[in-house]
């Protein structure tokens, strides 16, 4: 079988962790990063994956990582937030670049707090992050993806966005509100980058650790309201950007996939106890 990004481009901006401790990846590990984790993924399905970060040492780790594997990384340092940063980035390197199919928002960082007591300084950081910086990075690569919808019939952008910004997580409030507004981002990029080919979703993903890890004690109540009984794997939240952004999802454009085994699905509370064992 073909893969499904051979001979695309792809870029992934945001590939290292901000904020230690983050709720929602276990023990915030830099290679749990949702990101890079995205990278990789778009790497083994053929896609000449370009990293976006200002972490110079992880994405030269990431992309030796990448090459090892036998895909194509190359890197552009960037600070992921910074909107004029992004722009000169592109004006400098986007010839080199060339046409990009598909865009990955990455961006990510979550603090535990509570609204009482929070310091404007912890907001505005959290909707630069977590809000701003798809917005920004988004403007910047604009152009190489209408390229690429020019070029080859279409393109697409995934935001990867967080259920906490749906429902809202009293334990992650500023996190909670900016990822909130990833929803109607979607939605109206989704109507006005369509008339260029380029399709525009998100991915709302829940908890995340690696196969075989023990869950973080935080998880424990929000594993047991999960239907499926456990938190996602890295490559499940990876294999839902690809799709989104791949040709097999051709007419789905405006779309929150939310990626959390069932929890969002159901009333807070309501969950019945799974039967005995036979």
């Amino acid at each position: 079988m073909q893969p499904r990004f051979d001979s695309k481009t792809a870029v992934v901006v945001s590939i290292s962790n901000r904020g230690g401790g983050a709720f929602g990846i276990a023990g915030g590990a830099r290679n749990l990063h949702v990101g890079a984790v995205c990278a990789r993924a778009f790497a083994q399905e053929g896609a000449h994956v370009w990293l976006v970060d200002e972490d110079a040492d992880a994405l030269r780790t990431l992309a030796d990582e990448i090459r090892a594997a036998g895909g194509r990384a190359d890197v552009l340092i960037a600070d992921p937030c910074d909107a004029q940063a992004l722009l000169d980035l592109v004006a400098r390197s986007g010839d080199t670049v060339g046409p990009v199919h598909a865009l990955v928002n990455g961006h990510f960082e979550s603090t535990m707090g509570r609204v009482e007591g929070s310091t404007a300084a912890e907001w505005l950081r959290a909707v630069q992050v977590n809000l701003l910086g798809p917005v920004h990075a988004t403007q910047a690569f604009l152009p190489l993806l209408k390229r690429a919808a020019s070029a080859d019939g279409g393109a697409a952008i995934v935001h990867i966005g967080s259920i906490d910004g749906t429902l809202g997580n009293p334990q992650i409030p500023a996190y909670s509100a900016a990822k909130g507004g990833i929803v109607p981002l979607t939605h109206v990029m989704a109507d006005e980058f369509g008339a260029y080919g380029i399709r525009v979703n998100c991915v709302a993903r829940a908890m995340m650790v690696e196969r075989g890890a023990p869950p973080h004690p935080r998880f424990a109540p929000l594993v047991a309201q999960t239907p499926l009984g456990r938190p996602a794997y890295p490559d499940e939240v990876a294999a839902a950007a690809c799709f989104l952004a791949s040709a097999e999802a051709a007419y789905i454009n405006g779309v929150v996939l939310p990626v959390d085994g069932g929890r969002s699905g159901i009333t807070p509370g309501t969950r019945r106890q799974p039967p005995e064992p036979t």
